[in-house]
């Protein structure tokens, strides 16, 4: 099949705000609003004449985003940084995207000498869609994805180094 023409417009505002010397918060929004060409009935210019009479995808979607994330020097040498986001999606593209999503990050990274480093972090993502189209109709799907990570870095020299990390995935 022939490619499905798209436009999409976005727009975002962020604003960042340094509250103490160790305290940095940030907080975005954005819209995202896709139209897609899928036949006849689309919103952009019509398929040649040879393509599917259409797509099996939805012509429209809007997504809404809210962020929100704060680091954190607890010590000199010792941060923190947290990171949430909630979406909102209006008419997914196919059946196996979400129409709410809420994802969270929370890392910490150690630098107790020039030559050694630390990192610690999660993450994990929560979502959900309801009214599930043919042919998977009559209900709801939800997901949750967790990875955690950590690593320690050692400097060996002036252009190497050696990583040693353990990281951990699920997908339900």
């Amino acid at each position: 099949r022939d490619s499905i023409s798209s436009r999409k417009d976005i727009i975002s505002s962020t604003i960042r705000y340094r509250a103490t010397d160790r305290l940095t918060v940030k907080g975005e929004y954005s819209v995202e609003k896709i139209e897609r060409n899928v036949g006849p009935a689309g919103n952009l210019p019509a398929p040649p004449t040879n393509a599917p009479a259409d797509w099996e995808v939805a012509p429209e979607t809007t997504k809404s985003t809210a962020k929100f994330s704060a680091t954190y020097r607890i010590m000199k040498k010792l941060s923190a940084r947290a990171d949430y986001s909630h979406s909102e999606i209006d008419n997914p593209a196919y059946s196996f995207d979400p129409d709410k999503s809420d994802a969270a990050k929370v890392s910490f990274t150690w630098t107790p000498t020039p030559k050694l480093s630390a990192l610690v972090s999660y993450n994990g993502v929560r979502e959900k869609r309801d009214n599930l189209e043919p042919p998977l109709a009559g209900g709801e799907r939800e997901t949750s994805r967790d990875q955690a990570l950590g690593s320690l870095t050692v400097l060996v020299g002036k252009r190497s180094s050696v990583t040693g990390s353990y990281a951990y995935y699920r997908n339900q």
